[in-house]
């Protein structure tokens, strides 16, 4: 990733080199629920007159479908979103303590630059596995965590919460050190 620190801190986005597949990449997910939900909306009013089992089925395939959509659509609104976590250090020390956190919660470093660390939070049975970019300057750190179930092959909008979870376990252990 050809990370450009000055824009993604400018936008609080992360801003990188990104293919066309990338980006359509990055809809697959919503896409293809959107198509599963019209699917069943359609199965809906097609079997209106059937009996009520039926009906209930089919509605409550479609209430999942919609939970899991709304999910992937609130996900790929937050994708390359960096979250601002304030520190009382400097660039050096908030490097060292990012490198610090990282080897706590067992997350493998990935790229190292002067501005930013990338680690990954590998699959396991409940984590999809998470890359994680990490910019560090004076006084703050911006985080983001992104899906990539394959490594870096491919990332994803379905992660139920896992990127969250890893800003929680980022903070929790920020907030300790800082202590």
């Amino acid at each position: 990733m050809n990370l450009d620190v000055k824009k993604s801190l400018a936008n609080r986005k992360l801003n990188y080199d990104r293919s066309f597949f990338d980006s359509v990449n990055d809809l697959l997910p919503t896409a293809f629920l959107s198509i599963i939900w019209l699917f069943l909306l359609i199965q809906l009013i097609l079997n209106f007159r059937e009996d009520y089992r039926t009906i209930g089925l089919i509605i409550v395939f479609i209430l999942i479908v919609t939970t899991l959509l709304i999910s992937t659509i609130k996900e790929y609104v937050n994708l390359d979103r960096l979250e601002e976590i304030e520190t009382k250090r400097n660039k050096s020390e908030n490097k060292k303590l990012i490198i610090i956190i990282a080897d706590k919660l067992r997350w493998t470093l990935l790229d190292e630059k002067a501005d930013y660390i990338t680690v990954r939070n590998p699959w396991k049975l409940l984590n999809g596995g998470e890359n994680i970019t990490l910019l560090f300057g004076d006084n703050s750190i911006f985080f983001n965590s992104s899906s990539y179930p394959i490594n870096h092959v491919t990332r994803t909008t379905l992660t139920f919460g896992a990127n969250r979870r890893n800003l929680t376990k980022f903070k929790k252990y920020l907030k300790e050190l800082e202590e």
